[in-house]
């Protein structure tokens, strides 16, 4: 029996049927429990609202981002569904899938590591227009024209070699009379005869390497040379192919190459692990270009299903405390943002000079220069 109070008096205002004396009303007081139990299991999930989520896409790796976005959970209560990207083709993996699922989109949020794609989906109309305020109140890099992504926490391009290969410098011609490695030019350890078969390199198609292989095809047609005749030189010389830039860092250190190209950010991770690796950031130096930065990006998918989250989520990774833990995390990023409060003393690992990559200029002969990077790495 159920048993209601005497002023329990719930009227379900649908049900009333207006007569020609007075209203009558459903009542729960002469309702049948049976009524009753069917009533409430139908309501309650209109009534109790279902906690809110949002769906991520994360080309950085996992273990440096799933402390943010467990900050973000715990701070918010907004549950984040996280999609990962794999070693072997990185960034571009996710890319395809925002784009096959353009037309009805399953994320709200795309963080990216490397800038190049993020401009791709821009064209392709994947992306939607978002001006968070960290972008101007912290001085952040962000897409004036449509407003569609903004840039936080960067990693440098840098050169890794092992600790127990410190002496082979005194053998590279170019490097015997240099004050330090972070003077030298970056280009020509691809192709010096003496250092033939001992560099590392990710596969040029994906990931950073991409971007960095792109940016050296423009440095020589920017000289005045020849670009394709560069990289059939880089293939002689027998660079050591690799599946990702971790795989560079492990080959490295277990000894296999001299030296690799790869990104801070794996070669700290090594460090962390104990692993006999040192790092130098090339053209660092006054007189050199400056060593490339590989900035993330963030951008709100168009249609988002969950937009009022998305934007939430998107202000969390711009905002200062955001940029300091990356900072003081293992993979020790580089914060793009104005610093007003680092009261934690985070030691900021950066290159004294650095540069950036024209991603828009390397956009209009992309198609061109994949299609050399693929005949000379097939």
């Amino acid at each position: 029996m159920v048993v209601f109070p005497p002023d329990f008096d719930i009227r379900i205002a649908m049900l009333t049927k207006r007569t020609g004396r007075r209203s009558e009303a459903f009542s729960f007081r002469n309702a049948s429990p049976l009524l009753i139990v069917f009533f409430i299991g139908f309501a309650i999930p209109f009534l109790v609202a279902a906690p809110s989520e949002i769906v991520i896409y994360c080309a950085l790796d996992q273990p440096f981002a799933e402390p943010v976005l467990k900050s973000f959970e715990e701070e918010t209560g907004i549950r984040v569904k996280t999609v990962y990207d794999s070693e072997a083709v990185k960034t571009a993996g996710l890319v395809n899938r925002l784009i096959a699922e353009r037309k009805r989109p399953q994320c709200d949020v795309f963080w990216n590591n490397e800038k190049l794609r993020t401009l791709i989906l821009a064209e392709r109309g994947v992306l939607t227009k978002y001006e968070p305020a960290a972008w101007k109140e912290r001085n952040l890099p962000h897409d004036k024209k449509n407003g569609f992504w903004t840039e936080f926490a960067a990693r440098a391009r840098v050169l890794v070699r092992s600790s127990r290969e410190s002496r082979l410098l005194t053998k590279v011609s170019f490097a015997a009379n240099s004050e330090a490695m972070d003077f030298m030019s970056e280009i020509p350890w691809l192709t010096m005869p003496d250092l033939k078969g001992k560099v590392a390199i990710a596969y040029p198609l994906f990931g950073t390497t991409s971007t960095h292989f792109l940016d050296w095809l423009q440095e020589r047609r920017r000289h005045g040379m020849d670009a394709e005749k560069w990289l059939q030189e880089v293939i002689a010389n027998k660079p050591i192919i690799c599946q990702g830039n971790s795989d560079v860092v492990r080959r490295v250190s277990a000894g296999q190459a001299s030296f690799g190209f790869t990104d801070s950010d794996d070669v700290f991770s090594a460090q962390a692990r104990g692993e006999p690796v040192d790092l130098f950031f090339p053209e660092s130096a006054e007189r050199g270009r400056g060593t490339l930065i590989i900035p993330n990006t963030v951008a709100i998918i168009h249609h988002a299903p969950h937009l009022k989250e998305a934007e939430r989520l998107v202000d969390f990774l711009l905002s200062e405390r955001t940029e300091l833990a990356l900072a003081d995390g293992i993979s020790k990023q580089i914060p793009l943002g104005r610093i007003s409060n680092n009261q934690r003393g985070v030691q900021l690992n950066a290159p004294t000079k650095m540069r950036r990559a024209n991603e828009e200029e390397l956009l209009k002969t992309m198609e061109a220069d994949f299609e050399l990077l693929r005949k000379a790495f097939h």
